[in-house]
């Protein structure tokens, strides 16, 4: 006999897509397991989740989709984390996990995203692999996106003063 919270537990690991605990042998979860229900469910969590973050973060989102990563990112997150039911915090989630992401120019986008986002902006740099004036403007007119920049870093700074411009410094990279 399981409890409700193991039950619970077990419920949502189904509906993320992970292992199920340990121990959980239940029959009626075993049946769910590969059911068309599940599916169709796990199908709509998927697509609010999609819809959340890309309500909050348009910039991030549209760099996953030209990249053809939004999808296979949407999955882990949701997957991987416990995500808040609030739109606002499920998004910094979000730009939070990508500021890890191994692009370079998703982590950078997310992480000035992520700042812009809160308002409040601290004394921050961004070191970009190319330039963040052609992304975005890549981005917003569906021009390509420039490539990475073998010669230049471009090191954003940005001030906690809402007059203060955002400074782009070019650093050249040692061969």
């Amino acid at each position: 006999m399981t409890t409700l919270s193991e039950h619970q537990d077990s419920m949502l690991s189904l509906l993320k897509n992970r292992m199920l605990p340990p121990g959980a042998n239940d029959p009626y979860l075993q049946s769910l397991g590969g059911s068309s229900e599940l599916a169709r469910l796990r199908e709509v969590a998927l697509w609010w989740c999609a819809f959340t973050v890309r309500t909050g973060c348009q910039w991030t989102c549209r760099l996953l989709e030209r990249l053809q990563l939004f999808d296979e990112t949407i999955e882990t997150f949701f997957a991987s984390e416990n995500i808040s039911p609030y739109a606002e915090t499920a998004t910094r989630q979000f730009l939070q996990r990508l500021t890890q992401h191994g692009d370079r120019v998703v982590a950078a986008l997310a992480q000035f995203e992520l700042v812009a986002n809160e308002r409040c902006i601290q004394n921050m740099v961004i070191d970009w692999d190319r330039d963040p004036n052609q992304v975005l403007f890549a981005l917003r007119t569906g021009s390509p996106l420039p490539p990475r920049d073998s010669f230049w870093l471009y090191r954003v700074r940005l001030a906690p003063e809402p007059s203060s411009p955002v400074d782009v410094e070019m650093i050249e990279i040692d061969a």
